[in-house]
Parts: structure tokens; sequence; C-alpha cells
């Protein structure tokens, strides 16, 4: 059975790892001649973004797996906000109601309620 849950600042590490699974995956024909990022480098990103004042992150999981995760957050070059990730692995596609739900209604929408705040 699935799930989708609000990330955590402890979800970096798995996010991380749902990240270079994708990456490794979706990209690899685009750059035949890079290395991956690595999980370490990714979590650190993931650590910082699940930080933001405005990000709101979800993540899914199956079975008990994470699957996929999303995080959005206000961007002011942009009114709508920004997807600043969308990691889904392969044959789940319980992620796109989940993008949905974190996009603001409208464009001076604060985040969710149930987003969590700060970190650590």
């Amino acid at each position: 059975m699935g799930q989708i849950a609000v990330a955590r600042c402890s979800d970096a590490l798995v996010i991380a790892e749902l990240h270079a699974a994708t990456v490794s995956v979706a990209y690899r024909e685009f750059f035949p001649d890079s290395p991956p990022p690595t999980v370490a480098s990714l979590a650190e990103i993931w650590a910082s973004r699940l930080t933001a004042p405005t990000a709101v992150a979800l993540v899914a999981t199956r079975d008990g797996r994470p699957v996929g995760s999303v995080l959005t957050r206000a961007d002011p070059d942009f009114p709508e906000g920004q997807l600043a990730g969308l990691h889904v692995l392969r044959r789940n596609g319980a992620m796109a109601s989940a993008a949905r739900c974190t996009m603001p209604r409208s464009p001076n929408s604060p985040p969710s309620a149930t987003q969590p705040r700060g970190c650590g």
C-alpha cells in the first residue's frame, strides 16, 4: 500500500538516495562521460532545501519503501513558485498528485500549515 507524508529534515538522506537512483536512469544518456552525483553531495543539497522557509516537500512510500519525493518552494522570479525536485522510481506514479498538493493555490499563499519548520 502507498502513502504520502510531509518530508522532514531527517528525510534528506532518503530523498538523496531517490534522487541519485532516478538521475542515474533519467539523465544517463545526456551526460555519458560525467559521473553521477554522489548520495553524500545530494544529501547536503536536500538538507539545505528542506530548511527553506517556503519549502513544502513530500515523500511517497509503497510497502514501507521510499518510491518518490517532490519539493516546491517560493521563487522570487516566478510568482507561481518553483518545483525544485521531483524524483520517482520507475513504476510508481503516485507523485503527480503529490506535486499538485505542494503548490500554493495562489501566488502569495503561505506554505501548508503541516509543513515542518526548521531543522535541528
